[in-house]
């Protein structure tokens, strides 16, 4: 067993009691004016904490707006798509009439000058186009055959071909043979 050696504590004592001496040195601890410090320090984090969560509320708005926004966009995108294919359809679709208005106007201008040729009643006429573009269903071969037309068959010859049906039988008749490109009389 080991016993206490009162040299060492009597030189630690030598060394403690000149410090312990110099404590009333230590300047006076204020606790109230630290914790008061404090909680306006704590005060002034909360009220930054607040304001920061106020903003990132703020900015979450905002991206709810931005996106409803590009929702918006988007389906605005999809309608134009749409009308854009609207338009090439139309376009295509009015491609194709304009195609065979010029093919039928050439068709017809072929068959009237033709026609514009023929001399004797009994010459086969170059029949034209209907507003579709399609042969005339029961287009005269003649034009004897034009003079033997009643008033139903040349008014529906006429609606064929996009004229007006008003007047006598034989003011239709002239009419038609007018345009078709006749020249001569049945």
């Amino acid at each position: 067993m080991e016993l206490p050696d009162f040299q060492r504590i009597q030189n630690g004592l030598g060394l403690i009691c000149p410090e312990l001496s110099k404590i009333p040195n230590i300047p006076g601890f204020d606790l109230a004016a630290r914790m008061t410090a404090l909680q306006e320090q704590s005060t002034r984090i909360q009220e930054q904490t607040f304001k920061i969560q106020e903003q990132i509320v703020t900015m979450q708005q905002h991206i709810v707006t931005m996106q409803q926004n590009i929702v918006t966009m988007q389906q605005h995108i999809v309608t134009m798509q749409q009308n854009i294919v609207t338009m090439q359809q139309q376009t295509a679709r009015n491609h194709k009439q304009l195609v065979n208005i010029l093919l039928r106007g050439e068709v017809n201008s072929i068959a009237r000058f033709k026609n514009g040729k023929i001399y004797n009643v009994h010459l086969e006429l170059e029949p034209l186009r209907d507003l579709n573009n399609a042969p005339i269903v029961g287009f005269p071969r003649t034009p004897r055959d034009i003079s033997q037309l009643g008033d139903a068959e040349i008014n529906r010859l006429l609606s064929d071909l996009g004229l007006p049906q008003g007047g006598t039988l034989d003011q239709k008749k002239d009419r038609f043979r007018d345009y078709i490109g006749l020249a001569i009389l049945a």
